[in-house]
């Protein structure tokens, strides 16, 4: 559980320290800081910012030298941020795999319906990441697979026939095996939805995800010398998502997008307990799209679970159990 979390000199804060219980609300008005807190976790937890484009410097408040983020679980983590980003973990510098397992979190962030207007790429990173929160060693294939790519792409452009039968047998080795982990994951989270939706909802909704994937086939290597560039493996796939048989992108309200990729997350949540994970649960501007009754729905059932639970909102949320926090006094 996160207990606590302290930032200095970051974005908007100049010192901000917030203790958290298991459930808990944050609220404050538009540029009260709420996403640059919600950042400050997500950093810690996926050493990556929430924007691909943000910078260095755009994390530290004008006027400083550099920023801090302090967390504390049952490990201290510590992220120091200057022209370069160091780690530690209880004091001494960290490798990243060590620091980002230490603060196991699942984020449903306001704008995640993006996946639907995305390129297939953007869809790919997304589950690619949901993957790797819960399976350590699929980032790691995932890495091995891109430094094969690239050495094929190469004999490709080169047009060397020979390396590039070598390079295909490793591409297809490490493409089974990344296909293997997606497949398990694939089923476990269908079969977790539909557990969530009845105890959401109130009824079983069938979920399906359906991987467009680019196999391999013997001659392939022609077209690919054509083109310069690998045309199968893990790199081309698409996802595409289905409600009931109805591919999700049909669905015209951005709210119901919103809700049924929300269960996805809380069914994502599940499955880390058979991980042994006991992660926490980060949304951001809860209200944003939804309706009251869907909202108060959500609010219930987050009560319920045994979870780690931090939401952000602009409005204050009255609900019994939840520790309130007004990030406007920290203004």
């Amino acid at each position: 559980m996160i207990e606590k979390i302290k930032l200095q000199n970051f974005r908007c804060f100049k010192e901000l320290e917030i203790n958290l219980n298991k459930k808990n609300i944050i609220y404050g008005l538009n540029g009260s800081g709420k996403t640059s807190l919600v950042e400050s976790l997500y950093l810690c937890s996926n050493y990556r910012t929430l924007s691909p484009k943000t910078k260095n410097n755009d994390l530290i408040k004008f006027n400083s030298e550099n920023a801090e983020i302090f967390i504390n679980t049952k490990n201290k983590l510590r992220l120091s941020i200057s022209k370069n980003k160091k780690i530690y973990l209880d004091g001494f510098e960290s490798d990243v795999l060590s620091f980002v397992k230490s603060i196991k979190c699942v984020f449903f962030l306001s704008d995640e319906i993006f996946i639907f207007f995305s390129k297939p790429s953007s869809r790919r990173k997304y589950f690619d990441q949901l993957i790797f929160n819960l399976d350590s060693d699929y980032l790691l294939l995932v890495q091995k697979y891109i430094k094969i790519l690239r050495n094929r792409n190469i004999q490709c452009k080169k047009n060397k026939v020979l390396e590039l039968d070598i390079w295909t047998e490793y591409l297809k080795d490490i493409n089974n095996r990344i296909s293997e982990r997606k497949k398990i994951y694939v089923e476990n989270l269908t079969k977790e939805f539909k557990k969530v939706s009845n105890d959401l909802l109130g009824k079983k909704v069938e979920f399906s995800i359906e991987i467009d994937k680019k196999e391999y086939f013997p001659g392939i290597e022609n077209k690919e010398i054509e083109n310069g560039r690998t045309l199968f493996g893990h790199h081309l796939e698409d996802y595409s998502l289905y409600i009931d048989g109805v591919n999700l992108n049909s669905y015209s309200s951005n709210g119901q997008k919103k809700l049924f990729l929300f269960l996805i997350k809380l069914s994502h949540l599940s499955l880390s307990e058979f991980y042994s994970y006991n992660q926490a649960l980060i949304i951001d501007d809860l209200e944003s799209e939804l309706d009251n009754i869907t909202i108060n729905s959500i609010l219930d059932y987050l009560s319920k679970i045994n979870k780690q639970v931090i939401i952000t909102n602009i409005n204050k949320l009255n609900i019994s159990g939840f520790n309130i926090i007004n990030l406007n006094n920290y203004n």
